[in-house]
């Protein structure tokens, strides 16, 4: 049941508001079903407790697989580096009176050399990083990625 749309059906409304009347109140109040066309809340949590409330929060697994873009700083690239750097012939540079357009052509020999030696590389980021905390124990970090691959197989599947 989506309690986020319970003004939309009479049950939902009669669950929410018998859970107010007895002192409860929920703990997570933001979707924790994310899809592509829609958004649910369907895990509850509820307390009457709240001076001993703890900190709620929803740990978000499922990321896109997207493009990410790195420079390599190999040993070889920035030996290249060098090299490139010692090739620059900078006395033009040192020719130049105002210190903007002198740094401006540093800058942009500079910039040159670097590009070439560390070029961007494109990869495909096709897994998900989730940062290890001690209460994150390796049953969650299963049962995370078996949702993951649930969810995707269920968005290849759809018609």
């Amino acid at each position: 049941m989506n309690i986020l749309k319970f003004g939309s059906h009479t049950k939902k409304s009669e669950y929410l508001d018998n859970i107010f009347s007895h002192g409860f109140l929920p703990v997570i109040t933001k979707p924790t079903r994310i899809a592509t066309s829609s958004s649910t809340l369907i895990g509850y949590i509820y307390t009457n407790n709240l001076s001993k409330m703890a900190n709620s929060g929803i740990i978000i697994t499922d990321k896109a697989n997207s493009i990410n873009k790195v420079r390599l700083f190999s040993e070889s690239n920035i030996t290249k580096f060098k090299e490139s750097l010692n090739q620059i012939d900078f006395h033009h540079v040192l020719e130049i009176t105002c210190p903007n357009e002198a740094y401006n052509e540093f800058y942009r020999l500079h910039k040159r050399a670097f590009e070439s030696s560390f070029p961007l590389h494109e990869f495909r980021n096709n897994h998900i990083i989730i940062k290890r905390d001690s209460w994150f124990t390796k049953g969650l970090l299963i049962s995370s990625q078996r949702k993951r691959k649930l969810l995707s197989r269920k968005l290849l599947n759809r018609i």
